[in-house]
């Protein structure tokens, strides 16, 4: 089970919990059909009746009790990517029937923030002499707290001026 999501941008962490729920539901149609294989080749060797078919039926019993386990955690799991999926889209107020589109404009602001997340991470790990007290970036609010000392690249200054408030 893997759920990490690293990103600010809603829009993505639903984009993933639909991807894991698609990976989860082709394992487990994965894992049906083979459970049906299974049990039709442990009626063969039931019928065949001598010690060797016994052995491999009773092998494949257990295998298709292992397997059940597996199926069991697997549909746990998109219960829970379900479930997350539905927490954000409601906590956010995005529609049950957004798309593509809704995505795309709402990735600017994102891109926009891990780029500042970036420059800051930069910074800090540079041999300016910058501490996490100089650099404010307001994740939240969006960039429009930024501070900068003992900074003299007009550059990145005129670029943090133009970028102060994000699109809406």
């Amino acid at each position: 089970m893997s759920l990490t999501m690293l990103c600010d941008s809603p829009f993505r962490r639903m984009k993933q919990c639909l991807a894991q729920i698609e990976r989860k539901t082709g394992a487990l149609r994965e894992a049906y059909f083979d459970m049906k294989k299974k049990a039709f080749k442990v009626q063969q060797w039931e019928k065949a009746g001598d010690e060797y078919s016994m052995i491999k039926a009773e092998e494949g019993r257990v295998g298709m009790a292992s397997s059940q386990d597996s199926i069991e955690h697997a549909m746990r799991e998109i219960n829970m990517f379900q479930t997350a999926y539905e927490d954000i889209r409601e906590q956010y107020g995005i529609p049950e029937d957004w798309d593509e589109a809704d995505f795309e404009e709402s990735e600017a602001e994102n891109h926009i923030r891990m780029a500042f997340r970036y420059l800051q991470q930069f910074l800090l790990k540079s041999k300016l002499k910058m501490t996490k007290k100089t650099i404010k970036i307001s994740i939240i609010v969006g960039t429009s707290l930024i501070i900068l000392k003992n900074f003299d690249d007009l550059v990145l200054e005129l670029f943090f001026k133009d970028t102060r408030h994000l699109p809406r």
